[in-house]
């Protein structure tokens, strides 16, 4: 599954499954590689005793387990799962698109929070913005739009309100 040799790194990208937060796997149970301008997670190799490619883990063994794909493309290999969302073009070259987890589904569609963030952020007067997606109960789709904004100094948050309900 080599779809990049960078350095001493091989990279893949793992075909993702948006609404499931999985990556997808064949009849096999190997990861599926993401097809050109598909969107897939980028998985790092993992090789023990070498610095450039090894992983020691995090302080507590679930979340190191969540990050390592065991068995990704043949059998023994470990890989990293980034959270990173990639697209490949045809000549095999690497897009970001988002982080895995800031993108949600809400109404049947798929909604990049780095996107929202971009549009709301070029309004006048906010210094800062972060949006993400907030479980709601009972819902579908399970998520919805949040955004916490910080405001310049001399911005009415009246003003703000009624800009982003024209948005």
């Amino acid at each position: 599954p080599c779809l990049l040799q960078h350095h001493s790194y091989v990279l893949s990208a793992g075909r993702f499954n948006v609404e499931q937060e999985t990556l997808e796997r064949n009849g096999k149970g190997f990861c599926v590689e993401a097809r050109t301008n598909e969107p897939g997670e980028l998985l790092m190799p993992i090789r023990e005793g070498r610095a450039e490619s090894s992983f020691a883990g995090y302080t507590d063994k679930k979340s190191t387990d969540q990050k390592i794909v065991t068995n990704a493309f043949v059998p023994g290999d470990r890989y990293f799962r980034t959270g990173d969302l990639l697209r490949k073009d045809r000549r095999g070259r690497f897009y970001f698109i988002d982080r895995i987890g800031d993108t949600f589904r809400w109404k049947g569609e798929n909604v990049s929070t780095m996107e929202v963030s971009e549009v709301i952020s070029h309004y006048p007067g906010i210094a800062e913005v972060n949006v993400y997606g907030v479980k709601v109960p009972g819902e579908p789709d399970g998520r919805c739009c949040m955004a916490a904004i910080r405001l310049e100094e001399n911005t009415s948050s009246s003003n703000l309100l009624g800009a982003l309900k024209l948005m």
